[in-house]
């Protein structure tokens, strides 16, 4: 998520969708190969262990409109609703919800049912108007620092260096 529009922004979420394939298959998870998702019920399957796992990932890049510098909002985003209809959280059946933060080299991850937990009891800060023209893309603001301890957090480091960059 950098522009709020879906063409602008495609490129930094397929970076972001290679990024997090690329690490978990180095932690030993194997892709499930499917045509590209558009029923908004996950983005991709990954096996561990005999287990299949079903993701959601969202890549943020958000930057500053005007000198387009990366800029910490110390949230994660979460989308409930776009073109008036229930999407994101609401209607995904994924196992994990993922953020890459692709200008702080970070992955969030964290289990659905926990994100959800969270979004029913706490009265969460949410905007408006997001996404695509006309779309009035509706987000919950989860805030990072009061929530970490909820997630699973990898940062650039040796192990990763080579997958984040």
């Amino acid at each position: 998520m950098g522009e709020y529009n879906y063409k602008v922004d495609l490129p930094s979420g397929e970076r972001g969708q290679s990024v997090i394939k690329k690490f978990a298959q180095i932690k030993g998870m194997a892709l499930l190969n499917e045509p590209d998702r558009k029923d908004g019920l996950y983005d991709f399957r990954m096996v561990y262990n005999n287990r299949t796992y079903l993701y959601e990932l969202k890549t943020d890049d958000f930057r500053d409109r005007e000198t387009k510098e990366p800029v910490d909002t110390g949230n994660i985003v979460v989308e409930f609703e776009s073109w008036d209809k229930p999407s994101g959280i609401v209607t995904t059946t994924a196992d994990f919800f993922v953020t890459y933060f692709i200008n702080f080299n970070e992955i969030w991850n964290i289990k659905t049912p926990i994100l959800k937990w969270i979004i029913d009891n706490y009265e969460l800060k949410t905007k408006e108007g997001c996404g695509d023209k006309g779309s009035n893309t509706k987000l919950y603001k989860i805030n990072r620092k009061f929530f970490r301890g909820c997630f699973y957090r990898i940062h650039e480091g040796e192990e990763t260096k080579h997958i984040l960059q």
